[in-house]
């Protein structure tokens, strides 16, 4: 798995791009902010096979199962 690094300023000027990217690539992208990693956008696929891999709360078995993760996928 290939990470790939943008800026806060790059990834809300290229959102859409930004997606499509991460759609395409299933890569995860790294959010820095002043040089310093801040946060990670993944697909959902990649977020539920990590969350698989360790025990849920209550309230993340909740929030799973909602219709929250399941808009617009198949």
């Amino acid at each position: 798995m290939e990470y790939k690094a943008l800026s806060a300023t790059e990834v809300k000027n290229r959102f859409g791009r930004v997606l499509r990217d991460l759609l395409i690539s299933g890569d995860p992208i790294i959010v820095e902010k002043d040089s310093q990693p801040v946060a990670i956008i993944m697909s959902i696929k990649e977020y539920e096979r990590l969350a698989l891999r360790r025990p849920l709360s209550e309230e993340g078995k909740q929030v799973m199962q909602s219709s929250f993760w399941h808009v617009g996928c198949t």
